[in-house]
């Protein structure tokens, strides 16, 4: 994000209303746009942490798979950076991953309490 206090300001909102416990706001309505944008967090930091890595190596293209397992790997080595190497945006991307978990409780929750209408695909209340 270009602007570093909107897109903290951002991220904070986001954690606020997906944050686990009594003042979760998650929604089926809000959830895939609280989704795409905590994926949006992620993937800055993974493209944040790779410009930070030394160059002289040679880069492949990331298909899907080596991609999540990149942003799983910037979630478990996030605190190995230091001070110089570390940024606002890799600690948003970390956050962001911890959050996911949050929302994949209320997924199956809902789908737990919830009929799944096989021909519509959808959930029903």
């Amino acid at each position: 994000m270009p602007h570093p206090e909107a897109a903290r300001m951002s991220f904070e909102l986001i954690e606020a209303l997906a944050a686990d416990g009594p003042d979760n706001s998650v929604t089926p309505d809000n959830f895939y746009g609280l989704l795409t944008v905590l994926d949006d967090f992620t993937t800055n930091a993974a493209v944040v942490q790779e410009q930070q890595q030394p160059r002289g190596r040679r880069a492949e293209p990331l298909s899907t798979a080596k991609f999540v397992s990149q942003i799983f790997m910037l979630a478990d080595d996030c605190s190995q950076y230091s001070d110089h190497h570390s940024s606002p945006i890799i600690a948003r991307g970390k956050q962001a991953v911890d959050l996911l978990p949050v929302l994949h409780r209320k997924l199956l929750f809902w789908l737990q309490n919830s009929q799944v209408d096989e021909t519509q695909g959808a959930l029903c209340y």
